[in-house]
């Protein structure tokens, strides 16, 4: 599933480079204020509710989760509430 999904992240978007791929702790250092690692972990265990992986801006590989940087800042600017709201 995962090599679908990364398929699907890079066929989708053509602007995505490999530098676009951030690991976790990397979102983190690069972008404290965006929230914790615990808010950070939460979402992605919500990535089903919250549309973090619907949006493609989240891909496991290798049994570590991926961020694609321009799909995480188009998701994060969506606002993370409304999506929640709509999935409940």
């Amino acid at each position: 599933m995962g090599a679908v999904l990364m398929k699907k992240v890079l066929r989708d978007n053509h602007e995505v480079r490999l530098d676009d791929f951030l690991t976790l702790q990397r979102v983190i250092d690069r972008y404290p204020n965006l929230g914790s690692e615990t808010q950070w972990r939460w979402r992605i265990f919500r990535r089903d509710k919250n549309g973090l992986l619907a949006s493609g801006a989240i891909v496991k590989r290798c049994g570590r989760w991926f961020f694609v940087l321009p799909r995480v800042q188009k998701w994060f600017l969506q606002g993370e509430q409304e999506r929640e709201a709509h999935n409940d």
